[in-house]
C-alpha cells in the first residue's frame, strides 16, 4: 500500500468524477510510492468498492479515457496463466490540480490575525501548512475569508450519510447466534451448483437472517435463491445479488379443509348394514331409508330412489321381491 498514491487520488488527482474515486483508491491501494505497478484483480477491485466486474471494467476504461491511469510494465504478471492475468497500471500523479489561490490582503495589516479556534496562551499549538498551499489572512478590521477547499461540502455530505447509515444499523437489532447457524445451514444445504462453502455462508447468513425476519419461510427462501440456474456464471455472485435484493416473502396459499365426514348411524340389525335401506312396504322394487337407522327421515331421496329403483314391469329372467316373497 502506498501512502502517496492514495494521498494523490484524495488530494491531487484532476478531473475525478465521484463515481471513480473508490476505484482509483482500489488501485492506488496496489501501487508503489510513484503510483506505477498495480496491478488488482477484478474480483478484488470489485471487492474493494462492493461494484460488480462490469462496472470495474467500466471503470477502468473510463480512468484510462481520463488519463488518470496508463497502461504499465505487463512483465510483471507474465508468469501468471494467461486466463488469470490482471493488467498492470501506472498512476499518472504527475498529473494534479491546480490549489486554490488565497485572496491578498488590500491594506496593511497592524493587528494580529484573527483566530477561528483560539486556544489557551499556555498550550503552543503549531500546525504546519499543507504543501503548495497558501495560508491565509484576514484583511485588517474584517472577519476571517470564507474556506475555499473544494472538499468541506463533500465531507459535511459523507458525515451526514455516515451518520443517517449508522442511526439506521443501530435501529436494526442484529440476529441472534442461533438465527446466524440457522441461515448458514441453509446456504450449505442449497442443491449444486449453489452450494458455497463455510467461509461464503458465514459471510451471507446476516443476510439470510434478515430475510427470516422479515417473513420469509426457509423452504421458499430456499426455492427463491436457487432458481433459474441457466446462464449463471458467479453462483455466489448472484446469490449475494439476490440476497440484497429480495422481493416482499410470498403469501401462503390458503388450503381449504375439507368437510367432516358423517358419520353413519348405528345399524338396527334388519336393513342392509351397508345401504341402510329397506324393500319400500307400498312401492314394489323400491327402497327406502330404514327407519330406525334414520330417526325422524321421511322417504328416501331422489338420488336414492333413482340408484335403487327397480323396472316397473316385473321380467321373467328377472328377480322380483315381491315374486320371491309371494312364493314363500
Amino acid at each position: 500500500m502506498s501512502i502517496e498514491a492514495i494521498s494523490w487520488v484524495l488530494n491531487d488527482a484532476p478531473d475525478l468524477p465521484p463515481n471513480l474515486v473508490a476505484t482509483l483508491v482500489a488501485l492506488a491501494n496496489h501501487a508503489d510510492a510513484a503510483g506505477r505497478g498495480t496491478a488488482p484483480s477484478q474480483k478484488r477491485l470489485s471487492h474493494y468498492t462492493r461494484k460488480k466486474p462490469r462496472t470495474i471494467r467500466d471503470d477502468l476504461a473510463a480512468l484510462e479515457a481520463r488519463g488518470l491511469i496508463r497502461r504499465g510494465n505487463q512483465r510483471h504478471v507474465a508468469s501468471l496463466p494467461a486466463d488469470r492475468r490482471p493488467v498492470v497500471y501506472d498512476l499518472a500523479m504527475e498529473r494534479r490540480t491546480q490549489p486554490p489561490a488565497a485572496d491578498e490582503p488590500s491594506g496593511p495589516q497592524t493587528g494580529p490575525p484573527a483566530v477561528d479556534n483560539p486556544v489557551d496562551s499556555r498550550v503552543a499549538v503549531r500546525r504546519r501548512p499543507a504543501a503548495g498551499r497558501r495560508a491565509q489572512v484576514a484583511p485588517t478590521g474584517g472577519t476571517p475569508p470564507p474556506a475555499t477547499n473544494a472538499m468541506s461540502s463533500a465531507n459535511v455530505t459523507r458525515e451526514a450519510v455516515h451518520r443517517h447509515r449508522t442511526i439506521l444499523e443501530e435501529a436494526v437489532k442484529p440476529p441472534t447466534p442461533d438465527v446466524l447457524a440457522w441461515a448458514t445451514e441453509l446456504l450449505l444445504e442449497l442443491d449444486h451448483p449453489w452450494r458455497v462453502g463455510r467461509r461464503t455462508a458465514t459471510a451471507l447468513a446476516p443476510l439470510v437472517a434478515a430475510a427470516f425476519t422479515a417473513g420469509w419461510r426457509r423452504k421458499d427462501l430456499a426455492a427463491h435463491l436457487a432458481a433459474n440456474p441457466g446462464g449463471v456464471r458467479s453462483y455466489t455472485a448472484v446469490l449475494r445479488a439476490r440476497l440484497g435484493d429480495l422481493p416482499a416473502p410470498p403469501r401462503p396459499r390458503h388450503v381449504p379443509h375439507p368437510p367432516p365426514r358423517r358419520r353413519p348411524p348405528a345399524w338396527c340389525g334388519e336393513c342392509s348394514p351397508k345401504s341402510r335401506m329397506i324393500p319400500s312396504p307400498q312401492h314394489a322394487g323400491k327402497f327406502v331409508t330404514c327407519p330406525k337407522c334414520h330417526a325422524g327421515h321421511e322417504g328416501p331421496t331422489r338420488k336414492e330412489a333413482a340408484h335403487h329403483q327397480a323396472p316397473h314391469t316385473t321380467r321373467t329372467t328377472g328377480w322380483n321381491p315381491a315374486a320371491s316373497r309371494s312364493s314363500r
